[in-house]
């Protein structure tokens, strides 16, 4: 699914950036390795102007004959790639337990299906559980869902942030404050289009996500990291309703693996 034209703009702002720039004659800017992970049975490109991997391999003159810049350099590294393969032949996704599920993805994978395996697929389609089994599944601590639109995404969250709220645990609603360190007044532009979050609502206990940016990458602080709400502390007499701001949050992220703020929570981090 991958375009010639990205490759080739890929390798070109590498060769700008890599080890701070102005290694631009060496490929990916002397980037010692460079991997690319696909399945040949995935669709094309979802364009009819830009051309893929296969398109560079067939009986038709290669694109780099036929296209300049950057899209002549993907097809060119697309068959230069090609020469080195290695199979992945281990499922990954599916547990060694999950024999059968495993087969019926390869078949599914390749077009093979049979009729038992839609049969097998659909045994475990929601509307075939009672309500009781949904709740036994869907109430463990673990548990992912996903939703199509933001309402019914935020309403669960709502819901789920007044079941672990109470007299002694609070909601903090935190207004977003902007700062500048260059003395002009602060500016925040929208990210890809997004709006700027301009509150959060927070308690002890509450799951919260990193977005739209990585933090700390090295201490697996990366964009949507999951975390849980350890602490909210604020000055005393400070209010949230007053649009005062917490000292600081301190928040659990299982796979943290930074330096430890305290060393009896070595997972958590501050923010």
């Amino acid at each position: 699914m991958y375009t010639a034209d990205n490759l080739g703009a890929a390798e070109r702002n590498a060769a700008a950036s890599a080890h701070g720039g102005g290694h631009e004659g060496e490929l990916f800017g002397g980037i010692p390795i460079f991997i690319l992970v696909g399945d040949d049975y995935q669709l094309p490109p979802p364009t009819n102007t830009q051309k893929g991997a296969f398109d560079t391999m067939g009986s038709q003159p290669s694109i780099s004959q036929q296209k300049t810049g950057v899209a002549a350099t993907g097809a060119q590294l697309f068959l230069d790639l090609s020469e080195k393969c290695m199979a992945l032949t281990t499922t990954k996704r599916q547990k060694s337990d999950q024999q059968n599920l495993i087969e019926i993805l390869g078949r599914l994978r390749v077009g093979e299906s049979i009729p038992t395996d839609a049969d097998t697929l659909m045994e475990h389609h929601f509307t075939n559980f009672s309500n009781t089994d949904i709740e036994s599944i869907t109430s463990t601590g673990t548990t992912m869902h996903l939703f199509a639109n933001k309402k019914p995404r935020n309403e669960f969250n709502y819901q789920k942030l007044q079941q672990i709220t109470n007299a002694s645990n609070p909601v903090a609603l935190i207004k977003t404050k902007w700062e500048s360190t260059s003395g002009k007044p602060a500016v925040c532009k929208a990210h890809f289009q997004s709006h700027p979050i301009t509150a959060s609502i927070l308690s002890k206990g509450a799951m919260v996500c990193l977005i739209e940016k990585n933090f700390e990458p090295e201490w697996s602080l990366f964009n949507n990291s999951i975390g849980e709400v350890e602490e909210i502390v604020f000055r005393d007499g400070d209010n949230p309703n007053n649009g005062d701001q917490p000292c600081y949050i301190a928040v659990k992220f299982p796979q943290y693996s930074g330096p430890a703020w305290d060393p009896q929570k070595p997972k958590v981090s501050t923010q």
